[in-house]
């Protein structure tokens, strides 16, 4: 298989979960940061409906880490989630600095959602 087969591969099997992991973490970092501002302005913190890398990006972000590291060897498309690590991406804007150490402090109290191997780097 081409390394454009197996990217396209891997976005027909795992794109529902991906979309399903960006859903349930969207819904947690809502509820981390209802509970932070609980008391305050919510408009503070603002999560960000994240975005799944489009699958021509992944294909050139892949050939960069191939070209890289010529040792990776690319079979399947198993070895795409493995070897790329940002294919979801969320991220909260934090417009008070002070909120920072509280949000964080309930990342480590609350663990954010598990269920899928796509949400390893919460």
């Amino acid at each position: 298989m081409s390394e454009q087969e197996v990217v396209n591969d891997c976005y027909q099997k795992r794109y529902g979960a991906w979309d399903s992991a960006r859903t349930s973490l969207l819904r947690w970092l809502n509820q981390q940061c209802d509970r932070v501002l609980e008391d305050g302005d919510r408009m503070r913190l603002s999560v960000h409906e994240g975005r799944i890398r489009g699958p021509d990006r992944t294909l050139v972000k892949l050939q960069q880490k191939l070209e890289d590291n010529p040792g990776i060897q690319i079979r399947a498309w198993q070895d795409i989630e493995t070897e790329l690590g940002d294919l979801v991406g969320m991220k909260v804007l934090c417009k008070s600095t002070r909120d920072r150490p509280s949000l964080r402090a309930g990342r480590r109290r609350e663990q954010a959602p598990r269920s899928d191997p796509c949400l390893r780097g919460t």
